[in-house]
């Protein structure tokens, strides 16, 4: 079966039925998309394309993101506990780039599984090394960060 979604606009409130959770999405375009509270709880997002998409209070809990891209991602209140981030691509919507934004977005992401070997933005990168020390739940000399 093939699923389109680029431009979709996928949201929770608008139509309560729609259930993502453990589907496989890997390799898709997601570009554009608005998936606001959607659960995608377990899904196969690796690879994916996120650019540009709007996954504000997304359920991405135990999901697969590795090497997915979620640059310029809305990713307001989006929930990443135990989300897979390896090689990950995130960088700071362009609505929200203050430094405590991207702090509160960080400290979501810690709660995923190898979020330090996530790929961040620059601005990102700033807002980890202006973490106050009790909230890196790494050591930041093992954080990877390339731009």
């Amino acid at each position: 079966m093939i699923i389109f979604l680029y431009n979709a606009r996928l949201i929770m409130k608008d139509n309560p039925r729609i259930y993502l959770a453990d589907i496989d999405l890997s390799g898709a375009n997601l570009a554009n998309t608005r998936l606001v509270g959607i659960n995608l709880r377990k899904s196969n997002l690796s690879r994916a394309k996120f650019a540009h998409a709007d996954l504000s209070q997304a359920n991405l809990t135990s999901a697969q993101l590795t090497d997915a891209d979620l640059g310029q991602s809305k990713l307001i209140a989006t929930n990443f506990t135990d989300a897979r981030l390896r090689g990950t691509a995130i960088s700071e919507h362009p609505d929200h780039t203050s430094v405590k934004e991207n702090q509160e977005l960080i400290k979501r992401l810690s709660r995923a599984q190898h979020w330090q070997e996530a790929i961040f933005s620059s601005q990102l990168q700033k807002a980890i090394k202006h973490l106050p020390q009790s909230s890196k739940t790494a050591n930041e000399k093992t954080l990877n960060f390339n731009d």
